[in-house]
């Protein structure tokens, strides 16, 4: 087992976290891909598996070769418990009176919507991202309820939400969605349908391009195709990525992975780890999606590849 120890540099501890426009040594305005505050040290943890040429994590006996230790290590982490599953939801809910709570009478991720203490929603499970309104009059949380319909939750109302996915999400004071449209993703304002950005993909009977569509700190985040875009500005391109995968947070900061000439890195907190692979397993569909990358809230696990080598991997936020 290989550790790695990575520390994130400081930075000042402010109120808010904030996504700010910074200015390039040539003069083009960079997203500053940092939230303001103190940030932990990022762990990465490598358990080598076996070589290339004898196996490949393609199938679900692949796991059969690690031991079952190096699973249950971390098992807490991988496998919330339903409240802290929540938390970031109630979080945006509670100005409102609302709250998701588990129903400990069915199985682990099955929630009961209340508000101001009333059952309003039974059978609730999975959710997505809730987002809330920059001047705070409203919210919106996509969720799934029994027999697998799929509702839009505001302050006022619920209405069936089936003709966009994935769910649309505030933005400032208006809500926007993405979409793919003939060949492109398509960022749309929903109020008047203006279109805030474009980008090319390539479509694919059994897997979306559009792999992330979220609010961070007020911005909006669009991974679709290998591409990573924030309020329409193109990271790739920024960065000097060929391709930029599995965007999530931790701990209020940016993660995700990224492709430069025949290596595969991790970015974190605005800086390139120390940690460096030949491929990392993403984008699959069927028996192999197992192995694309997992992630809940202070951890990423994923399956990599170096110097013919494989690899199970676990990076995040731990206490020891």
């Amino acid at each position: 087992m290989k550790q790695l120890h990575l520390r994130i540099c400081e930075f000042v501890t402010a109120a808010i976290f904030v996504l700010s426009a910074c200015t390039s040594p040539t003069g083009a305005a960079s997203v500053n891909l940092t939230a303001a505050g103190k940030t932990p040290p990022l762990t990465v943890e490598e358990h080598a598996v076996v070589e290339d040429a004898v196996d490949k994590p393609t199938h679900f006996e692949f796991n059969q070769r690690i031991a079952p230790q190096v699973f249950e290590k971390r098992m807490a982490l991988r496998n919330l418990i339903p409240e802290e599953k929540a938390s970031g939801v109630n979080e945006v809910l509670k100005p409102f009176g609302y709250a998701l709570r588990h129903n400990p009478l069915l199985s682990s991720y099955i929630y009961q919507l209340f508000k101001d203490e009333q059952l309003v929603l039974d059978d609730v499970g999975p959710f997505w991202q809730a987002t809330r309104r920059e001047d705070g009059a409203d919210f919106l949380l996509p969720l799934e309820a029994g027999q697998g319909k799929l509702l839009l939750v505001s302050r006022e109302k619920m209405e069936e939400w089936s003709s966009i996915f994935p769910p649309p999400i505030y933005f400032g004071n208006e809500l926007i969605a993405a979409q793919e449209d003939n060949g492109k993703v398509v960022v749309r304002r929903l109020a008047d349908d203006q279109v805030l950005y474009t980008q090319p993909v390539t479509s694919s009977p059994v897997e979306m391009p559009i792999k992330t569509f979220e609010n961070w700190q007020g911005h909006w985040v669009l991974e679709a195709d290998g591409v990573l875009v924030i309020d329409g500005q193109n990271i790739n391109q920024q960065l000097g990525y060929e391709a930029i995968f599995n965007w999530v947070v931790l701990h209020g900061q940016p993660f995700f992975f990224f492709t430069k000439g025949q290596h595969t890195g991790i970015f974190f907190a605005g800086k390139e780890q120390d940690a460096a692979f030949d491929e990392v397993i993403h984008y699959k569909c069927c028996e192999p999606a197992a192995f694309n990358p997992g992630n809940e809230l202070s951890i990423v696990w994923f399956y990599a590849l170096r110097d013919g080598m494989w690899y199970y991997v676990e990076a995040g936020i731990f206490n020891s």
